[in-house]
């Protein structure tokens, strides 16, 4: 439906727009979402060959550039001469025999209504990640450190900060006595208990973000 109606979260009009996490996890192939990806590559995934074309430094993880990516899965579909792209709202499940719904993230209020009422369920929902933006040149590199899970320190595509104790502790406080997002008006507070803000997790309790969720 965009860009002839906006959702409240993405910005532009591009298919396949990332509005979560810019990471479609692990590359290893000893985790299921490696072996995935391994599959769809070996079938001539357009979105994998799309993903590695605007892949950003990410570990083991393939991490992309949200806009390229979005960008060139767009100019692949709308370029194929097999598929024909109509910019506008669908409202209900029309159609008789077999329909495919693929609406993605934040379904406007409307079709998530006929869904609602299709599947006899009363509330459906979408679980977005909060972070923080870290500005790279306000670090002190002299007290950080760039390394990957289960790599040899100085390799890698991410940025480490070690505390001690007393630093740890004093980072708690300071997450639950700072000021706060509050969630823009679409958004409720039913939050995805495997994704949560830093924030909330230090609120419950001062051993929570050492352990996790």
């Amino acid at each position: 439906m965009r860009p002839a109606v906006a959702s409240p979260a993405h910005r532009s009009g591009n298919l396949a727009e990332l509005v979560c996490s810019n990471s479609l996890k692990s590359n290893r192939v000893d985790r299921a979402s490696g072996v995935l990806k391994e599959e769809l590559r070996a079938m001539g995934s357009l979105l994998m060959g799309a993903a590695e074309a605007s892949s950003i430094p990410g570990g083991s993880a393939l991490c992309v550039d949200r806009w390229e990516f979005a960008e060139r899965v767009t100019r692949s579909i709308e370029d194929h001469a097999g598929i024909r792209v109509i910019r506008e709202e669908l409202s209900e499940v029309a159609g008789d025999g077999l329909v495919v719904v693929a609406t993605g993230p934040l379904t406007s209020e409307p079709m998530a209504a006929a869904l609602a009422d299709l599947l006899g369920e009363d509330s459906l929902a979408f679980y977005d990640a909060i972070a923080p933006t870290v500005e790279a040149d306000s670090l002190d590199w002299n007290r950080v450190f760039v390394q990957d899970r289960y790599q040899e320190p100085g390799q890698g595509s991410y940025v480490n900060c070690p505390l001690s104790e007393s630093q740890y502790l004093a980072l708690v406080r300071e997450l639950n006595r700072g000021e706060k997002v509050r969630p823009r008006p679409f958004e409720d507070e039913n939050l995805f208990e495997a994704c949560l803000p830093v924030e909330v997790l230090a609120s419950r309790g001062e051993n929570t973000l050492a352990f996790g969720p």
